[in-house]
């Protein structure tokens, strides 16, 4: 018997009890399809062990309180003089919700690429991977890797001009 339906069934019901906050365009039902179909688009690459994963929370919200929480707990302090290089996205692990920019379309490939990239990251904390590195840094390579192959694989210009 086949397992791939029940996956996609079990990937369907974690992402239906998503958290998701936002003042974006897009309704709920269509950011859960988005999901569901980069989840499928991430267990076929085979990089992670999928079992007690728990679900991320999706927040689309903007820029400057995505830079906010990514220098919150350093001694960087946002202003005129200083640039956050977070624009797009960005997944924070201790509440393990992603942050996405209300700026970008995730109807778009591109944005979903980008939505891709964070969701390897919750992954990468929630299978221990995480716990693996010295530096949170080492776990850049594998979700700029599988950005890429997403965006290659629609024939997107795979640049890493962004930052998560």
């Amino acid at each position: 018997m086949d397992k791939k339906p029940w996956i996609i069934i079990s990937f369907c019901l974690f992402l239906m009890s998503s958290s998701i906050v936002h003042s974006h365009s897009m309704d709920d039902s269509k950011l859960q399809n988005v999901l569901t179909n980069l989840l499928i688009w991430l267990k076929d690459q085979n990089q992670f062990e999928y079992k007690n994963i728990s679900e991320p929370n999706i927040e689309i919200t903007d820029r400057k309180k995505m830079c906010l929480l990514a220098y919150r707990d350093s001694y960087i302090h946002i202003n005129k003089k200083e640039k956050c290089s977070v624009i797009f996205g960005l997944y924070n692990y201790k509440n393990k919700t992603i942050y996405i920019n209300h700026d970008l379309d995730l109807t778009s490939k591109k944005g979903q690429a980008i939505v891709l990239h964070e969701l390897v990251h919750h992954f990468q904390y929630e299978s221990g991977d995480a716990d693996k590195v010295v530096n949170i840094n080492q776990l850049e390579p594998l979700a700029y890797f599988l950005e890429k192959k997403f965006n290659k694989e629609y024939s997107l210009l795979a640049l890493n001009k962004h930052f998560h």
